[in-house]
């Protein structure tokens, strides 16, 4: 289903996205072109190798980026909040997704058509100057998420994307902490770990007193002491 656009110019996602410094004109030209969707939790958005017809704006919810992995489990690079872009990694060479797009939460997002969003690439200084600098922010994040799959432990890797998810669900310390709708495999694939390792090492931070939480319930997560555990092994 599809609704009347809502305008570029006053959406509270602009200020933490890549249009955030663009012209009005730019802002404009996206409003009008753009097709404003409202996405149920577990619709997929986009499927990794299919034609590349649009470029997606997060306006709320959460979203994940996957790649198909061996034995059809998939790999999740990473989830995507409000303000984020996704499916703008196309080129005219490279014309299809090179990953899959899977709401996980229910969420509202703008499409805008890949002609379109190349057109003012090539024309909009002030947009593609975003573009590039959300491509750099990529790439280095990339990077770091490698190198934190390759040397650190299960602990920390769990750790690690526990912050990354309190940073997607704008986590602050208060007595309702955030429901989640993500899955203890979900967050397996998210590490390159498994469902029984996630399980253990939940329950060893619960214990611990890292993190609360019941079912997808986190009531409390400790970023501090979490951080401390990701960067446990820089001092050696």
């Amino acid at each position: 289903m599809t609704y009347s656009n809502p305008s570029c110019l006053t959406c509270r996602a602009r200020g933490c996205s890549v249009l955030n410094n663009c012209s009005s004109h730019v802002l404009k030209e996206i409003t009008d072109k753009k097709i404003f969707r409202q996405i149920k939790r577990g619709e997929k958005i986009f499927n990794e190798g299919k034609e590349a017809l649009n470029v997606a704006f997060v306006k709320s919810g959460v979203i994940k980026i996957e790649l198909n992995g061996k034995k059809n489990r998939p790999l999740i690079m990473r989830l995507a909040k409000e303000g984020d872009i996704i499916g703008h990694r196309i080129t005219e060479s490279i014309n299809q997704y090179p990953v899959s797009v899977v709401a996980v939460e229910n969420s509202q997002v703008c499409f805008l058509a890949t002609h379109h969003f190349q057109f003012l690439m090539e024309n909009c200084p002030d947009f593609r100057k975003e573009i590039i600098k959300a491509y750099l922010g990529e790439m280095k994040n990339i990077e770091m998420r490698t190198l934190h799959l390759v040397h650190k432990t299960v602990r920390e890797k769990i750790a690690g994307i526990l912050l990354h998810i309190a940073e997607v669900y704008k986590y602050k310390l208060q007595p309702n902490g955030i429901h989640i709708h993500l899955t203890r495999q979900e967050i397996a694939d998210l590490t390159v770990t498994t469902k029984e390792q996630v399980s253990k090492v939940l329950t060893d931070f619960k214990n611990e007193k890292l993190i609360n939480f019941r079912a997808k319930h986190f009531k409390l997560l400790d970023i501090q002491k979490l951080e401390a555990v990701t960067s446990a092994d820089q001092s050696l």
